[in-house]
């Protein structure tokens, strides 16, 4: 069950600064607004999303609602914190990483997906090339060091003709699963929060699109080689798409529909088109979010 605090709206400001978690609203029958308080929601992600969490919050306040975001970073687990009833909504990773967590351990298996969020593409860039045809041969491409963005890079070789892969891998593949290579690529694996810093010492890397932003480089126009999103004709790309987890028994909570419906707000998606534009990409019900009349 979700832990709710509820406090009354002459204490509303203070929301800004609470970290607790609440009660939940639907346990005693009565509604949040119609009583004059508050429920705060407490979200985990890897990043602070400032001005994201303050139009959400700007959407949600007819409903009292408000969602307080804390960033951390890897080294917390944050499905942990889940199990634990420290946080209700998990918004830091994409569903092929939930699977991932949930086959490897069992504790994990009651945590669902309530909808989507964004998805950042995984390009690749060089200092030192201007095309992945100028790649020389024997050139040295990084890719990320865990199975799950290391495959999703492969698969974009592939899928570019850079590489050939055979079919004799369960999910994702791996560099051993690589049976064409006309250009004698070298793979270096490194971790993707990294990989923009290493870009100087390799020939080539692949770098997520947030990670690329904060190195200074623009995802519209750096790459030499994109990462093109068309989830119609290849929906394995939905696998990346990250969304908000939850504990399964709390799946379909009133008040957590009403923040995931508000996510998807215009007001929202504004702020995506204005300060991520190319670097995170708002998806809802599988589908991009189309920002261009926003």
């Amino acid at each position: 069950m979700i832990r709710r605090l509820r406090i009354p709206v002459a204490a509303a400001a203070a929301l800004l600064v609470m970290t607790a978690c609440s009660a939940s609203p639907s346990g005693d029958g009565t509604n949040s607004a119609d009583a004059g308080e508050w429920t705060t929601i407490q979200t985990a992600a890897r990043y602070d999303y400032d001005e994201v969490f303050e139009a959400l919050n700007a959407e949600l306040e007819s409903e009292h609602i408000k969602v307080v975001n804390t960033a951390y970073d890897t080294s917390i687990n944050l499905n942990e914190l889940l199990l634990e009833g420290d946080i209700d909504i998990n918004v830091a990773q994409h569903r092929a990483y939930l699977s991932y967590v949930q086959a490897s351990d069992a504790k994990f298996a009651d945590l669902t997906s309530i909808g989507d969020i964004h998805i950042s593409t995984l390009d690749l860039y060089s200092e030192k090339y201007d095309s992945v045809d100028a790649l020389p041969d024997g050139a040295t491409v990084a890719i990320p060091n865990d199975v799950l963005n290391g495959g999703r890079a492969l698969l974009i070789l592939a899928a570019n003709d850079v590489i050939g892969l055979d079919t004799d891998y369960e999910v994702f593949p791996t560099v051993e699963n690589i049976n064409s290579n006309p250009s004698d690529l070298e793979f270096e694996e490194i971790p993707s929060d990294t990989m923009v810093r290493t870009l100087e010492d390799v020939d080539a890397g692949f770098v997520y699109s947030i990670n690329a932003v904060d190195g200074g480089l623009d995802p519209t126009t750096d790459p030499i080689l994109k990462n093109g999103l068309d989830f119609a004709n290849d929906p394995f790309q939905l696998n990346f798409v990250i969304v908000f987890t939850v504990r399964g028994e709390d799946k379909d909570d009133p008040v957590l529909a009403k923040v995931v419906d508000a996510y998807h707000s215009d007001r929202v998606a504004r702020v995506y088109k204005e300060l991520y534009a190319g670097s995170l990409l708002p998806v809802n019900a599988g589908k991009l979010v189309d920002l261009s009349g926003l």
